[in-house]
């Protein structure tokens, strides 16, 4: 179930591109998952958008095509720059009343960071850009809770080097709460 919790959220089988076959425990299990809280879905697919997304599987891919989740790609926050992106995604999630952030440092550039991550990818954002991006969600009072996620010490190249940069990011987004009150 490593890595599941979105696909929980928003009551996700993705059957259509099933890689394996499940057993009825785990499906039953998977079931109660989905359902917690007696909410099923918790969150629609149009309300859902990603940034910086580099590495994907097959399933993931299927499952945000057939869906038309909302991908910004690194490439976009560059030439665009994080606080309009920022505003685009805001702008995008208007009708959502609740906003939950999940800051994953794998959409961070691992050459320039390091690995310590479970998914190192190139070519991501800079620690500059992702604390642009997250600073400005954060300002949005409707942003109701902040995650970091996938630090992984134990495969850190340079020293821990990603949880000090991801704990300087958290540090400037605890300022920005702070003050919104």
């Amino acid at each position: 179930m490593h890595g599941m919790p979105l696909a929980t959220a928003l009551a996700s089988d993705n059957a259509d591109y099933a890689v394996k076959e499940i057993s009825d425990e785990v499906k039953q299990n998977w079931e109660k998952l989905k359902s917690i809280g007696d909410i099923q879905p918790k969150i629609q697919p149009e309300d859902l958008v990603f940034i910086g997304v580099r590495d994907t599987e097959d399933p993931e891919d299927y499952y945000i095509a057939n869906n038309k989740v909302k991908c910004i790609s690194v490439e976009h926050v560059r030439r665009t720059g994080a606080q309009q992106v920022s505003e685009q995604v805001l702008q995008y999630l208007a009708e959502c009343e609740i906003i939950y952030v999940s800051f994953d440092v794998d959409s961070m550039d691992c050459d320039l960071i390091s690995y310590g991550t479970g998914t190192p990818v190139q070519n991501g954002l800079t620690d500059q850009e992702a604390s642009g991006l997250i600073n400005h969600f954060l300002i949005d009072k409707r942003v109701k809770c902040f995650e970091v996620v996938e630090i992984n010490p134990c495969l850190d190249n340079k020293q821990n080097k990603m949880a000090e940069t991801a704990f300087r990011i958290m540090e400037g987004a605890s300022a920005i709460i702070e003050k919104r009150g």
